[in-house]
Order: structure tokens, then sequence, then C-alpha cells
């Protein structure tokens, strides 16, 4: 059994121009890159010391036409996508992505808490590990204190009711 759920397994970042954002995070945090091939060439994973973390990629369309900037977007483990969606709606929080199977990967789905904070569920296909690099907990300060403590309360309502 995978105890990962409820944990962050994935983070990534949602940006305008790909180029700039790597450039960016590997001369600032020293993250190495990887391209996951299995996405076209249209992915590149984050890889800090503990192996990949996270991901990059362009802001999809879908996202821009709803406003959204760029942004990084956080991944907690579920056992069952679909269940926690049916919760995030039942306590009045919004489906930005409908629960979406991402080949050979897993399954997510993203979400809205009543606030507005938005956070992505994910059951992997094979087993995760939680990244913790300090790095990475210092990158993604911004989000927690963003709105991201009320959707982490939200998700762990619904990992422990689905």
């Amino acid at each position: 059994m995978d105890n990962n759920n409820g944990q962050f397994v994935w983070h990534e970042y949602l940006a305008k121009d790909v180029k700039a954002a790597i450039a960016f995070y590997t001369d600032l945090i020293g993250w190495k890159t990887q391209p996951f091939s299995e996405a076209g060439g249209d992915y590149t994973m984050w890889v800090g010391s503990q192996g990949p973390l996270g991901g990059v990629m362009k802001l999809p369309d879908e996202a821009v036409q709803m406003g959204t900037p760029p942004t990084w977007m956080g991944h907690v483990q579920v056992g069952d996508v679909d269940a926690a969606a049916a919760m995030v709606k039942k306590f009045g929080g919004i489906i930005h992505k409908e629960p979406t199977d991402i080949p050979t990967v897993g399954r997510f789905s993203v979400i809205g808490d009543p606030q507005g904070a938005a956070i992505s569920m994910f059951k992997p296909d094979s087993p995760m590990t939680p990244n913790t690099s300090p790095s990475l907990i210092a990158a993604l300060a911004s989000f927690t204190t963003s709105g991201g403590v009320a959707i982490t309360s939200l998700i762990s309502f619904c990992i422990s009711s689905a």
C-alpha cells in the first residue's frame, strides 16, 4: 500500500516562456533538467539531489483563457482522484480540470477551494517519493503563503473522507 496520500509528490511550473523559466531556476536554485520523452518533447523535468521533483511546461491555452498567470502547481497524491473531485464539489470547491489520465503517468484533476486557491490532486500509476529538498521547500514558500494552507486542509479532508 502506498502511504504518500496527502503528500506533495510533484511540483510543476506552468510558464509563458519555458526556456526563460529553465534558465532562471537552474541558475537560481541549481536544479538540473531532463526531458520527459513520453510527453513528446513538450515537458521538462526538474531534477534535484533526490532525483526528479517536478517539471516545467508551457502554460496551457485553456489556463490562459481562464486568466491564469504563470504559476507553480503542487500535486498532492490521493487514493482516488474521481472520488476526491466529488468531495471538492460537495464542500463548495470548484473543478478547474476534470479528472484526466496522463498516459503512463497517472490521473489528475485541478481543483479550487472556496477561497480560490488551486491545487492538483494526483494518483500516480507507480509509487513516487515525495521530494523534501530544502531548495524545493524554499522555492514553494510563496505557494503556501498565498492560500496553500487552506487548499491543503481541503485536500486532507477529501483524502480522509474519500
